[in-house]
């Protein structure tokens, strides 16, 4: 059974009963209340009852003594509201008691209906600014726990480029293959402060509801449109708005997204009033929008106005040495009590061979689904990978001809292991490449494609460091 919300507490400090009688009489039915006749009993009550919010006499025992307990409860709880009460329109106390931290300042002669107004708004801004608070450290949370991983060249300039593009508030397209974390990117470029983020799917934009998708629609605009509803854009106001995969975006949808971009604003399916809005767009794209553009399937003006600046992130095949770092954090986050927590490092070594043309997310899966089927381990072995890696890292290793294919097999002795034996294959290649170099690492790394970090690490492996 769900447990019944707490009531608000809130504390009345007066020196006159009669208010409280009547104060309370108007605030009960919704409201916890206390009483406190003086400055030293309203400390008591209020270290006792912590209340939400403070109803507080100006002139207590003396004139202007209530501006003198502002401090003290908002010293014992910042987040404490004080509502000044007055039986006079005093404009200079009304301003020291809200330079003094009080929230609101009312005149004794109200009604009912004022008095309710003033607590209700009050408390209602304090548990909106909580609620936004809390979404804000969890938008936080999520983005610290979905970080950006890579130490690589190129993935350090991406990261330094979003820090700059994040200050600004230009259009951005996002340009990657699939699973490279498009929306991550856009993610940590978008997300500023507490405002608001809105991902939309272009391929579920369908031309039959896009314009109410995307633009909103009043009460009764067309069958089923019950009620009125914001749309996307409006729900985005002040922030960010993310397309993934705009290309996809229906072509007769493109010249109203121009619209409303151009002129910040949006008319609602329905009604004729512009709404004015102010957001920024990002966008996602697997797909060359340049092309799309000199075939007629993207808008050349949405184009220009989409493209101010553009993020490229590079593939996984193109940044190999991060590897090792994404799987570490995929463990940490897919490692499970009895799954294993490494790679042997011939396993490893296949890993690093590997195109993944999935990219990133196929990395991902991979670590999930092992943390998942290998158990009782502590490392994950070449067996344990599926056969399209394995397949690719052989070919990487084994020469491609009939003849040295041979070669490589009459070498092969009667009681090595296969993993031995490709260890050895190896060390001889990298000794023989690191001679035809004369050991400059630096034409060696360029001529294999293979980076410097881990190049220098394959040869540590084998000890090969100076070869006479």
């Amino acid at each position: 059974m769900t447990a019944k919300p707490r009531r608000k507490r809130i504390l009345i400090v007066d020196d006159d009963p009669g208010a409280h009688i009547a104060t309370k009489s108007m605030l009960r039915e919704r409201y916890d209340c206390a009483s406190a006749y003086s400055s030293d009993e309203a400390k008591v009550l209020f270290a006792k009852h912590r209340p939400d919010l403070v109803l507080l006499d100006l002139n207590l025992s003396r004139r202007e003594e209530g501006l003198e307990l502002i401090p003290v409860f908002k010293g014992a709880d910042p987040d404490v509201d004080v509502v000044m009460v007055s039986s006079c329109a005093d404009i200079e106390a009304a301003s020291r008691a809200i330079r003094l931290g009080a929230t609101a300042y009312l005149i004794k002669e109200y009604v009912s209906e004022q008095l309710l107004i003033t607590v209700e708004s009050t408390l209602g801004r304090r548990v909106t600014l909580n609620e936004n608070q809390h979404l804000l450290r969890a938008r936080r949370r999520s983005l610290e726990a979905a970080r950006i991983v890579g130490g690589s060249l190129a993935m350090r300039k991406l990261q330094e480029d979003i820090e700059k593009v994040r200050a600004s508030r230009a259009n951005v397209v996002v340009v990657a293959e699939t699973g490279s974390g498009k929306e991550l990117v856009a993610r940590h470029v978008g997300t500023a402060g507490d405002r608001p983020f809105v991902a939309v799917d272009s391929a579920a934009i369908t031309s039959t509801m896009a314009e109410s998708i995307l633009f909103g629609h009043e009460k009764g605009a067309f069958t089923g449109a019950t009620s009125q509803s914001k749309g996307l854009f409006e729900e985005a106001d002040g922030g960010t708005i993310f397309f993934d995969e705009i290309a996809n975006m229906p072509r007769e949808i493109q010249s109203k997204l121009l619209r409303v971009i151009q002129e910040q604003e949006v008319v609602r399916v329905g009604s004729a009033r512009a709404i004015p809005l102010d957001f920024r767009v990002i966008c996602a794209t697997n797909r060359d929008l340049e092309k799309l553009r000199a075939q007629g399937l993207f808008l050349d003006d949405l184009f220009q106005r989409l493209n101010v600046i553009t993020l490229r992130i590079p593939p996984l095949r193109e940044r190999r040495e991060d590897v090792p770092a994404l799987v570490d954090y995929f463990f940490s986050k897919f490692r499970g009590e009895h799954s294993p927590g490494a790679f042997e490092p011939d396993a490893m070594e296949l890993l690093l061979r590997y195109d993944w043309p999935g990219n990133v997310r196929e990395l991902s899966n991979l670590i999930a689904n092992l943390c998942t089927m290998v158990t009782g381990r502590e490392r994950i072995e070449i067996g344990d990978l599926p056969e399209k890696i394995r397949d690719a890292g052989f070919r990487g290793i084994f020469p491609a001809t009939e003849n040295s294919c041979e070669n490589s097999v009459d070498s092969f002795r009667e009681g090595m292991s296969f993993y031995q034996y490709l260890h050895q294959v190896e060390g001889d290649l990298l000794r023989g490449l690191y001679r035809r170099y004369e050991g400059n690492i630096a034409r060696m790394s360029k001529g294999i494609g293979m980076s410097r970090s881990h190049l220098y690490a394959k040869l540590g492996a084998h000890q090969i460091q100076s070869l006479s």
